[in-house]
């Protein structure tokens, strides 16, 4: 005798109910897997974003820091010009010259 004998239950009612517990569990699990997944998405991406956050930057600083002595001698070469363009108007002579 099994047991749902002894309890006087009908064996195909209880292996539905069993089944439809199952899928249930299952259902639930699933959801809970894509919460968890969604979460663990979110935190990756925030982790990338700050880390090209940084990678960005620190590029801006090097370009910057690379292009700093141009902008100089870019400056100093416009006072040049402009100096030797003043000099040949008035007719003076360059300094060494």
């Amino acid at each position: 005798m099994n047991r749902c004998d002894e309890l006087g239950i009908d064996p195909l009612i209880a292996e539905q109910f069993v089944k439809k517990q199952r899928a249930a569990a299952e259902v639930q699990q699933r959801a809970l897997s894509q919460t968890e997944l969604a979460a663990a998405g979110e935190q990756a991406a925030s982790v990338a974003l700050g880390s090209l956050d940084a990678i960005a930057l620190d590029a801006h600083a090097q370009i910057r820091n690379s292009t700093a002595d141009q902008v100089d001698l870019r400056v100093s070469l416009h006072q040049l010009v402009e100096n030797l363009r003043s000099n040949i108007e008035t007719g003076t002579r360059p300094v060494g010259g």
